[in-house]
């Protein structure tokens, strides 16, 4: 039997299309991957240290869907009060990617996807584990260090993937670190309120000196090594000039420092002996905050005598701070109040405390 050109195409026509199919179907399933969106701080104050999802998306498209594991359960009127007491709550939600691309886009924060090297196998694995795990759970308290969007991301993958997790995402092996240079770091990319952050993180936060896992959504991604523009430690040594600044600008100048360090001791010590986060209770900046600092209005020897107390107990604790005793960086948290009781006594006692008359 002879065969024709004709017949050739004829049988070579349905092999090409089942071909195609098959290309087609694996250039789909090669597309649609795991990955992190990473979402840029935002301008409020719950926003500054970003948020991070895991997607299963198409990576050209940005289509598929999100699991953002940490999507606000109490009210946001509470979150404040809710926060400082430990009982903030977060759930799980599963979201079209679309959409979490539109919500950020309105927010005017850039999100950066990190892609996950999974096989097929591996990215079902791992939406099972967030199904299983974290989606029909009820809602988690949460926890800045140990239990939020970023840590929950973590732990899926190091369930899925073993220790190799970070690898699979262009994590550089980063050693010697801990939570409080983390913190640092994340501060470090912010604006000069984020130094001001900065230095209340060194006197209300204790015992997060600890080898770091994790915690914070840029350090899933690898351009969080990069240096940044901004040393909170230069920052932390300006704010602490503040008072002195402040206190040579007179009677106004005084009661400005005096008020601003009676509401710095009322915030930290509340959060210290009413706060339910492990890491203020831990800390020992309330040492060298006191709420009667409202005191150094006074004038004369009653001035002269607090500031005396309060300057050796200050003293005492940047010392222990200086030698180890003290975990806390609290060197210029101290050096700021020390400033500021020195200057207010010698305004106080010596510039502004009235002429006495002398009678012939």
């Amino acid at each position: 039997m002879r065969l024709t050109l004709r017949d050739g195409f004829g049988l070579a026509a349905p092999t090409i299309i089942i071909a195609g199919l098959l290309f087609h179907s694996s250039e789909a399933a090669a597309a649609t991957a795991a990955a992190i969106w990473v979402v840029e701080p935002g301008a409020r104050l719950p926003q500054w240290f970003g948020h991070a999802l895991l997607c299963f998306d198409d990576r050209d498209s940005f289509e598929g869907d999100c699991y953002n594991l940490g999507a606000l359960s109490t009210p946001s009127g509470a979150l404040p009060v809710a926060f400082l007491r430990g009982t903030a709550e977060y759930h799980t939600e599963l979201l079209p990617a679309v959409r979490v691309s539109a919500r950020y886009r309105a927010e005017h924060r850039r999100i950066q996807r990190v892609p996950i090297l999974v096989t097929p196998n591996e990215a079902t694995q791992l939406r099972a584990f967030v199904e299983h795990t974290f989606s029909n759970a009820p809602p988690y308290v949460y926890d800045a260090f140990r239990d939020n969007c970023t840590t929950r991301i973590v732990l899926a993958l190091r369930e899925t993937l073993g220790t190799s997790w970070a690898s699979r995402i262009g994590l550089p092996v980063r050693t010697g670190s801990n939570q409080r240079r983390e913190l640092d770091l994340e501060l470090n990319r912010g604006s000069v309120s984020k130094a001001a952050l900065a230095l209340l993180s060194d006197l209300m936060l204790g015992g997060i000196d600890s080898p770091s896992s994790p915690f914070l959504p840029s350090q899933l991604s690898p351009l969080s090594a990069l240096p940044t523009a901004l040393h909170t430690t230069l920052w932390r040594a300006c704010f602490a000039l503040v008072p002195l600044l402040l206190g040579g600008a007179g009677r106004v100048g005084r009661t400005a420092v005096a008020c601003a360090m009676s509401a710095a001791a009322v915030a930290v010590w509340t959060a210290r002996w009413l706060g339910g986060m492990p890491e203020m209770t831990a800390s020992h900046g309330w040492l060298i905050l006191c709420p009667l600092d409202a005191c150094l209005l006074w004038r004369g020897r009653w001035l002269s005598a607090y500031c005396f107390i309060r300057l050796a107990t200050v003293l005492a604790v940047v010392s222990m701070s200086l030698i180890g005793v003290i975990a806390e960086p609290l060197v210029l948290p101290g050096f700021a109040v020390a400033v500021a009781l020195m200057s207010q006594w010698m305004l106080a006692v010596r510039f502004l405390a009235p002429t006495a008359s002398v009678s012939s």
